[in-house]
């Protein structure tokens, strides 16, 4: 994991005491959804004590990983490259790809957008 900061937002899965470890390592703020049968752990009682003030900004998560599956669904989840350079490159194409097709299927008519059929 990269440091930085921020949020950290996982599901369910990610509800365990060593990812609550590693998040808080890198200084990053875990807002990750517990799970009812799992209590015990420092970790996780300092990330229940952010999930529970930050709870409405966790149902918000699902808008960053709209955008990563239609880019899965677009152009697959394998980057088959060798180089950290090139997968970086390819990652960012493909990005600017999708967004110049979701440019394209809308055009502007001076007060309205129209979105075009595939």
């Amino acid at each position: 994991m990269v440091p930085g900061q921020g949020l950290f937002m996982g599901d369910k899965w990610y509800d365990v005491n060593g990812v609550f470890r590693v998040v808080y390592e890198h200084d990053y703020t875990p807002l990750i959804k517990p799970q009812r049968t799992r209590c015990s752990g420092h970790w996780r009682r300092r990330g229940r004590k952010v999930y529970n003030l930050q709870w409405r900004r966790y149902r918000h998560r699902g808008r960053g990983e709209s955008v990563f599956g239609s880019l899965t669904n677009a152009f697959g989840d394998r980057l088959h490259t060798r180089l950290i350079e090139t997968t970086y490159i390819r990652s960012l194409l493909r990005v600017l790809a999708y967004q110049v097709k979701i440019y394209i299927r809308a055009t502007y008519d001076g007060s309205v957008i129209y979105w075009m059929n595939n």
